[in-house]
C-alpha cells in the first residue's frame, strides 16, 4: 500500500518552440553586447588618436619655441646671420611651397658640427612631411665637401605651409625701438620695401638685415588615411627676441 503512495515526479520535456525563442533572445541578446563593445571601442579608438594628434602638435610647439626665438641677430659677431624665405622648387621638397631660412644657436651638442651657431631650414618635403633641417654654420664649411645635414620629422600629412612675420610701426607711441639698436639698420633702404608696417607680411628677404619681431606659422593638415574629413589649420606665434623691436605697454 506504501509503494502505491510513492509519487513520481512527472518529466516535461522542452517543445521545439521554446528552444528557438531561447536561442532567438540569446542571439539577440549577444549583437547588443557586440554593437556595444564595437562602439565602445570605435569611441576608444578615436580618443587615442586625437590624443596621438594633440601630442604631436604640443611637440611640434615644443620644438618650434626651442629653436625659433634663437634666431641670431644681424650684428652677431660671427656674421652668421641668415633670415628669409624662399619658394621649394627642388627634389627633396614639396614644389610650390614656403621656406624659411635661417640662422640660429644650437647650444651645446655632442656632435660639434651642429653645436652654437648652425643653419636651420624649415620647409615641407615632397612626402608631405614638415621637416626642420639643421646645417652647421657656413662659416665653418670647408672647400670641396658637402656639409652634413640633419632633417627633423617635425609634423606629417601637412598639406600646405605658409610663413608670416609682424614688424611693428615705429611711429605709434606703444611701438618702440631698443636703445642698443644700430642707427644704420634704422635707415636701411630695403625696410621700406616692408611698407606699410604694422601688417602680416608673407615673405622676409635677406637684404633687410633685420629680424621681424614676430613671426607666425600656418599648416594646413590633411586627416591621415580619411580624405572626407576637413583638414585642419595650425597656427603658431612666436616672438623673436633678437629682434631690434619690441612693443610696450603701459
Amino acid at each position: 500500500m506504501s509503494q502505491n503512495l510513492i509519487r513520481h515526479p512527472i518529466r516535461r520535456h522542452f517543445l521545439l518552440l521554446e528552444v528557438l525563442i531561447a536561442m532567438a533572445l540569446t542571439m539577440i541578446l549577444i549583437s547588443i553586447l557586440l554593437i556595444f563593445y564595437m562602439q565602445v571601442n570605435k569611441f576608444n579608438s578615436e580618443l587615442e588618436k586625437k590624443q596621438e594628434y594633440n601630442f604631436r602638435k604640443l611637440y611640434l610647439s615644443t620644438r618650434l619655441s626651442a629653436v625659433l626665438p634663437r634666431a641670431l641677430p644681424h650684428n652677431t659677431p660671427d656674421k652668421d646671420f641668415f633670415f628669409f624665405t624662399t619658394t621649394a622648387n627642388d627634389g627633396s621638397t614639396k614644389s610650390g611651397t614656403a621656406a624659411l631660412m635661417f640662422s640660429f644657436d644650437n647650444g651645446v651638442k655632442l656632435d660639434p658640427s651642429f653645436a652654437n651657431h648652425v643653419l636651420g631650414r624649415l620647409y615641407l618635403d615632397s612626402d608631405s612631411k614638415f621637416c626642420l633641417g639643421i646645417w652647421p654654420s657656413p662659416a665653418r664649411w670647408t672647400e670641396l665637401t658637402t656639409p652634413p645635414m640633419k632633417k627633423e620629422i617635425l609634423f606629417e600629412n601637412v598639406e600646405n605651409l605658409t610663413f608670416e612675420f609682424y614688424l611693428p610701426p615705429s611711429k605709434n607711441r606703444d611701438i618702440v625701438w631698443k636703445k642698443h639698436t644700430p642707427e644704420i639698420e634704422l635707415k636701411n633702404p630695403d625696410l621700406l620695401k616692408l611698407s606699410p608696417v604694422g601688417e602680416w607680411k608673407h615673405e622676409w628677404q635677406q637684404e633687410y638685415e633685420v629680424l621681424p619681431y614676430l613671426i607666425r606659422i600656418t599648416l594646413k593638415i590633411t586627416p591621415k588615411g580619411n580624405p572626407t574629413e576637413k583638414s585642419d589649420k595650425v597656427t603658431f606665434v612666436y616672438p623673436l627676441p633678437s629682434s631690434p623691436f619690441m612693443i610696450m605697454y603701459e
